[in-house]
């Protein structure tokens, strides 16, 4: 509380729009204040239904652990980007979530193996790296570009396709950490080259 008053009476942001009629800070300062832990919350309530919603399909008992937590991390990372972009992030409104919700975990298909959003290297690397012809081609296009050399399992090398795959577990848990395309869009920029 201490930070925010600072923040508030003596901030390099100082704004007299920020208080009220007698001095308080208003809503929306407030609202700005704890915008990034306003979406952590509803992050976790959101993962906390998608789990539960994934957990009553009758396929339930079918899929694996991992299926469940990549679907959650999917469709929670879905759910935060609509919500991010139409501006709807709002705690209060349980009932909207839970449709949301619902409607994503139909609409998922827990059986194929590219469901991450590959707009950025996170996600793309994440789908190829569930598929073993996929994982060789970019192993054999990373061999180009570094060595001007091709690499081939055909000759051995599984084991090099195999280590670039344990890199799929730690990607997903970067992708699930992530809470907004916001933050993607400043790890990989056009303008930084």
């Amino acid at each position: 509380m201490k930070k925010i008053k600072e923040e508030f009476y003596t901030g390099e942001f100082k704004n007299p729009g920020w208080e009220n009629e007698v001095g308080y800070p208003c809503e929306e300062f407030i609202d700005d204040y704890f915008y990034e832990l306003q979406q952590e919350v509803i992050k976790k309530e959101i993962q906390k239904l998608t789990t539960y919603e994934i957990n009553q399909l009758p396929i339930a008992d079918e899929l694996s652990r991992q299926k469940k937590d990549e679907a959650v991390t999917v469709i929670t990372s879905g759910i935060i980007e609509y919500m991010d972009v139409a501006g709807e992030f709002n705690y209060e409104k349980k009932d909207d979530m839970i449709k949301l919700v619902k409607q994503e975990v139909d609409k998922y298909d827990f059986f194929a193996n590219s469901n991450f959003e590959d707009q950025y290297l996170v996600g793309k690397l994440i789908n190829i790296l569930a598929d073993h012809q996929k994982t060789e081609e970019l192993i054999n296009q990373l061999s180009e570009e570094l060595t001007n050399k091709s690499f081939s399992a055909r000759f051995g090398g599984e084991e090099l396709i195999e280590a670039f795959e344990t890199l799929r577990p730690a990607l997903i848990r970067i992708y699930s950490k992530v809470v907004t395309t916001d933050e993607l869009e400043d790890w990989f920029r056009e303008d930084i080259r």
